[in-house]
């Protein structure tokens, strides 16, 4: 039974997995905002490609910002056909993906094409993660603390790259002092979607497509109560009517 309920959490169980995903996907966009920018002084990393100029650099670090907005304007039309766990996963997927070309770049042209795609994987999740946490929270009261972790968690992310890119300041002379902190980046979005398959899709997105059965037994595993019990039936109706 214990190792079921590891698997399946109910309650607060699983609203703090929920928030511990959620919070790694934050930390992961905190991350990436600040990792290029230690790596633009390193050595190794600008003998590779061929000393780029201040224009060529600016280019590489900021086609990462066109992405995050091209994904989060796709996310609009996306997030709810998708829904919200898989947007997530979707998100993951483009990080993890962006992160290995990035890592593996011999040439700028395959270092802008993996920071566009990150780009996009951070618009997605950055669009649907706060999304996500505030309808899988019951309480009202807890929704905005909730999204408050999350922008802390997105400050810790871009502290831990500094101190990485500071670490790696000592290896200058090895391209893995550049090449680690960008692929760190897909360890961290496997982290991400690693926690997903056990957690739940958004009640609300559920009623809004209709699948209500499907909603009263996910409101029962935030309850931590049977699928019959008025608590559940309740927070089912008022969803019902809201949307």
């Amino acid at each position: 039974m214990a190792i079921l309920d590891f698997f399946r959490p109910e309650g607060r169980a699983l609203l703090i997995n929920i928030t511990l995903s959620c919070g790694i996907g934050f930390m992961l966009f905190g991350y990436d905002q600040g990792v290029f920018g230690g790596l633009l002084s390193n050595p190794s990393f600008l003998a590779r490609f061929d000393n780029p100029g201040v224009t060529l650099q600016g280019q590489i670090v900021s086609t990462y910002t066109l992405g995050c907005i091209l994904g989060s304007i796709i996310a609009i039309f996306t997030g709810d056909p998708l829904g919200r766990v898989k947007s997530v996963m979707l998100g993951c997927v483009c990080l993890t993906i962006g992160g290995i070309l990035q890592a593996t770049a011999f040439t700028v042209p395959h270092m802008i094409i993996g920071r566009i795609i990150s780009g996009l994987g951070i618009g997605f999740n950055t669009t649907t993660i706060p999304i996500w946490q505030s309808e899988t929270c019951l309480k009202p009261s807890l929704r905005g603390r909730l999204v408050a972790v999350q922008l802390t968690c997105l400050v810790f992310g871009f502290v831990l790259t500094n101190w990485m890119n500071f670490g790696f300041t000592y290896v200058t002379d090895n391209e893995i002092s550049w090449r680690f902190p960008l692929g760190f980046q897909a360890l961290l979005a496997i982290g991400t979607v690693a926690f997903v398959p056990f957690l739940v899709e958004s009640p609300r997105w559920l009623c809004l497509k209709d699948r209500h059965e499907e909603a009263r037994a996910v409101l029962a595993r935030l309850h931590a109560k049977p699928i019959d019990h008025p608590d559940v039936k309740e927070t089912l109706e008022i969803i019902i009517e809201t949307i």
